[in-house]
């Protein structure tokens, strides 16, 4: 029987969590914000990397340290990336080429054209993807996707983990609009495009949600979601308001649409596998029930 009170463990796991993901990105943006160093280069950087990577490293220390020997959550392998290794590749991006699409065709010539100009300004394109890929997915859904939403589904239904999750996620972002040098300084929180960014984490929660557990990706689909959005959004750098209130109506229309996809489940948490005696792994999440095996 689902139930809405997450149980005594998943709290003190998901408590210890959240302090030390706010020691680990507080810290680091503090120190950031008192002395003024630049996050783009010298101790600056590598101050707020730390920061930034806080989610996945509170994860692996509440895991380590309290979590890995107490069988909160069971183990799951990945399932065979031919179905949510390419929907999670085309979710990332939806948003932002269906707005840009429908509001400035043109955009999507001129993103083609100035590519290589966009890739070489990261240093090629290696440098890009492996920038792209710890900057946000790497950094962050170790502790989102990979921690706290398989124990949120222990006893939620998919629509109140992402509520609840991407409200959090959204919230854990609202720094950095604070912190010069950040793309969020450079768009601001009080902002059409910082609003409709906050707005967005709860429906591409559930989206990642979707491939991550339905579709069996696990940890692995959410980080290529994160990925694909983040890296689309070098190539169409759209202040236009059309455009962001576009791409907010489609991450809803496909928290939507995965929903309908999902079927019955789609109303149901996991309350079985809350004592099915597998260890946790942060690196894996709560896979499909179609795909998921114990390890």
């Amino acid at each position: 029987m689902m139930s809405s009170t997450l149980s005594r463990p998943v709290r003190t796991d998901l408590g210890l969590f959240a302090i030390a993901t706010a020691v680990l990105t507080g810290a680091p943006f503090l120190i950031l914000l008192l002395t003024g160093w630049d996050v783009r280069s010298g101790p600056g950087l590598w101050v707020f990397g730390v920061g930034t990577s806080g989610p996945s490293l509170a994860a692996l220390i509440v895991f380590l340290v309290w979590s890995r020997r107490r069988r909160r959550v069971p183990r799951r392998r990945v399932a065979a990336p031919w179905l949510w290794l390419p929907a999670a590749l085309v979710l990332g991006i939806l948003p932002t080429v269906i707005a840009n699409l429908l509001i400035d065709p043109a955009s999507i010539t001129a993103a083609a054209i100035h590519a290589p100009e966009v890739l070489a300004s990261f240093g090629g394109g290696l440098l890009f993807v492996v920038l792209f890929l710890i900057a946000g997915p790497i950094a962050e859904e170790f502790g989102w996707r990979g921690f706290v939403q398989p124990r949120l589904r222990l006893h939620w239904t998919p629509i109140r983990t992402a509520v609840v999750l991407g409200s959090v996620w959204a919230l854990w972002h609202i720094p950095l609009y604070f912190l010069p040098g950040t793309g969020q300084y450079q768009t601001g929180l009080f902002t059409l495009g910082g609003l409709t960014f906050v707005l967005s984490c709860v429906p591409m929660s559930l989206v990642y949600l979707f491939v991550s557990e339905r579709l069996g990706g696990q940890v692995w689909a959410a980080i290529l979601i994160h990925f694909a959005a983040n890296a689309i959004g070098a190539f169409f750098p759209s202040e236009d308001p059309a455009v962001l209130i576009t791409q907010l109506v489609v991450a809803v229309a496909l928290a939507g649409l995965v929903l309908l996809a999902w079927g019955p489940g789609r109303g149901a948490a996991h309350p079985a596998e809350a004592g099915s005696g597998d260890g946790p792994d942060v690196s894996r999440g709560v896979g499909s029930r179609q795909a998921a095996t114990a390890a």
